[in-house]
């Protein structure tokens, strides 16, 4: 088990990497974008970034995580090559066909968004972001089995400079506006899509199987609904925010950025601006939960992809899961806590007056991707078994209760509304999957630990939103991080033996001990006689 938790927490930390430079984009330009948008600016962003991550998730179609699992199974380089091209010609062909369908109807997606086809062009530029976009797909998937994490960072790095390029290009330097955002997206996918082909390329091999895209379909397809659910769950509130928000100081704010949008553009949406500004204030307090997404929950979903395949028929499997789910509750809770806690302070910093008012729903958007995370912790019980069915109704679960939570909270509580759905929506979904996954394999998971470190944090919180702002408040919160650190020790939830694994592993690593020190064979590495196509 030391040697599986040494494995996921280097690749952890590596992937995290990649994964907050490649995604940071939108929390790094903050200070950018709150000083040449408004929020009315900020909620057109957030309603077309609705469209972007759904559409992305269906030109997915599943391939990454099929093509990933079905790569350990294969048994030398050639038959991984035909994987890698199966998976890929299907993915074209699949996307080539949703781009077409989608493409046409532009303008009726923006009346759909937005109430009038003026956002056409938003639209246009998106669906060919995500058309190019998809191209990565095949080739991380591929750097992910073949355990280069490196490759992933440097694909990650140079992704994040074309991005914030274009962006500053865009919004700063041509005075684009919230369609500069959207187009810088276009321009990256479209300048980083020949490296990424070359990958492909490199991997493939010139043969198509019928029986690998069955396999491949069969894991694949049914992951998209639980997909969508995550996104769904995120973003649908967004939606709602905008058609049932009940009009609040936000409004008030969203006047003001009225104003300053017509001085720039002279084109405004009559009547639904003060819920796109609680809409764009919304969208701001999630980019700030995004540290715990991008930071932590992410990446360990990207290490804990092997880690559960590769260990599934070891003695050791379920201890390893156990530990992993502990480990993982205490980590996500607690920087979720540190950030809500300082949340008042870290808006002030990096935004402008108008935005201010987005704070107070951080901690709760924060806590909802730590409970994303448990519940793909728990998608270990259904997907080494391989009842990947058990995810999709989960997902329609959650989705239906996220929805209905929504049109009754937002009315009564806005923005507010939003995010207690949003966290509620995932908690039940973390729940409902873990109900399923031990009727299919059970794991004795330390549930009772993993309750009381979510109270603790919850209950701290809303002490602090008691606290002034100004030195008094900081003072009191940072003591809270403090009293949250000493009751984790006295409750018992912050176990030596475990966080001793994690700094063993640590030494092990970055100590100079090699790989083959420690036997057997990296997960993803071929066996004795074959050899690898480098990337």
């Amino acid at each position: 088990m030391l040697e599986q938790l040494k494995k996921t927490f280097k690749h952890t930390i590596i992937y995290g990497l990649g994964g907050v430079i490649s995604k940071a984009v939108g929390f790094l330009l903050i200070p950018v974008y709150t000083r040449y948008l408004s929020p009315n600016d900020y909620g057109v962003v957030a309603m077309v970034m609705i469209y972007i991550t759904v559409l992305e998730i269906i030109l997915r179609l599943g391939v990454d995580s099929a093509l990933f699992k079905a790569y350990f199974e294969e048994p030398d380089a050639r038959s991984r090559g035909t994987l890698v091209t199966t998976s890929f010609l299907f993915q074209v062909v699949a996307a080539g066909a949703i781009f077409a369908l989608t493409f046409p109807l532009s303008g009726d997606l923006s009346k759909l968004f937005f109430g009038t086809k003026d956002y056409t062009i938003y639209f246009r530029y998106a669906t060919a972001s995500q058309l190019l976009v998809m191209v990565k797909v095949v080739p991380l998937a591929i750097i992910r089995a073949k355990e280069r994490p490196g490759v992933y960072t440097v694909l990650s790095v140079f992704r994040f400079g074309l991005i914030m390029a274009f962006n500053i290009l865009f919004v700063v330097g041509l005075g684009a506006g919230p369609l500069g955002i959207i187009k810088a997206q276009f321009y990256s996918a479209l300048v980083i899509a020949p490296v990424l082909l070359f990958i492909t390329f490199r991997n493939m091999r010139l043969r198509f199987s019928w029986n690998l895209l069955k396999r491949i379909t069969s894991f694949g397809l049914p992951l998209v609904p639980a997909a969508m659910a995550g996104w769904v769950l995120t973003l649908a509130n967004r939606y709602i925010l905008r058609i049932a928000a009940p009009a609040t100081k936000f409004a008030v704010i969203a006047q003001k950025g009225l104003g300053e949008m017509v001085g720039k553009t002279g084109a405004l949406l009559s009547g639904a601006l003060p819920s796109l500004g609680e809409v764009g204030l919304y969208d701001l307090a999630y980019k700030f939960s995004l540290i715990v997404r991008l930071g932590l929950v992410q990446p360990f979903i990207f290490a804990w992809g092997p880690l559960m395949f590769s260990i599934y028929h070891q003695p050791e499997a379920k201890r390893v899961y156990r530990a992993v789910l502990t480990l993982f509750s205490l980590l996500a809770v607690g920087i979720a806590f540190a950030i809500g806690v300082m949340s008042p302070e870290i808006v002030k910093l990096m935004a402008t007056w108008p935005f201010y008012g987005s704070w107070s729903a951080v901690f709760i958007l924060s806590l909802s991707h730590c409970f994303y995370g448990m519940y793909l912790v728990f998608t270990a019980g259904t997907s080494v078994v391989h009842k990947t069915k058990y995810q999709a109704y989960t997902a329609t679960i959650g989705v239906s209760a996220n929805i209905g939570l929504n049109f009754l909270l937002i009315p009564l509580w806005g923005m507010m509304g939003a995010a207690v759905a949003t966290v509620l929506g995932f908690a039940l979904m973390a729940f409902v999957h873990y109900r399923f996954a031990q009727r299919q394999y059970h794991i004795d998971y330390d549930l009772g630990a993993v309750f009381k470190i979510v109270t603790l944090a919850v209950v701290l919180w809303i002490g602090t939103t008691f606290l002034p702002f100004g030195s008094w408040g900081i003072l009191g919160r940072v003591g809270a991080l403090g009293l949250f650190v000493v009751l984790l020790k006295v409750f018992g939830l912050f176990k030596a033996e475990e966080v001793k694994l994690v700094l063993d592993g640590i030494k092990d690593r970055f100590g100079g001990r090699s790989g083959g020190d420690r036997g057997g064979r990296p997960t993803g590495e071929l066996p004795e006689g074959h050899e690898e196509t480098p990337d």
